[in-house]
C-alpha cells in the first residue's frame, strides 16, 4: 500500500491525518475538528456582520490598494514602535 501525499506540497501524509504538517493543506477535504471547535467558539454578532455588508453592498466595498494598506498598518505601527 502507498502513503498518501498532499496535493500541495506532495509531502507524505498519513491516511487519517486531516491536514499536511508540512503545509497545512487540509488532505482530506474535511475541516479538522480542533479548528471547528476554535470557529464554534468564536463570537458572532450577526446583526453587526449584516450591517458590514449591508454597506459594501451599498458603497462596493474598498478598492484593492485601500484593502492592502489596511493590512500592513498594523506592521507599520509595530516597526514605528521599535
Amino acid at each position: 500500500m502507498t502513503t498518501p501525499s498532499c496535493p500541495k506540497c506532495g509531502h507524505p501524509v498519513a491516511a487519517d491525518a486531516g491536514s499536511c504538517a508540512a503545509c497545512g493543506c487540509l488532505t482530506n477535504g474535511k475541516v479538522p475538528e480542533e479548528l471547528l471547535a476554535w470557529a464554534r467558539a468564536q463570537p458572532f454578532d450577526q446583526e453587526a456582520f449584516l450591517a458590514d455588508l449591508r454597506e459594501v453592498e451599498q458603497t462596493g466595498g474598498l478598492e484593492l490598494d485601500a484593502f492592502i494598506e489596511g493590512l500592513l498598518e498594523p506592521e507599520a505601527a509595530k516597526r514605528d514602535e521599535q
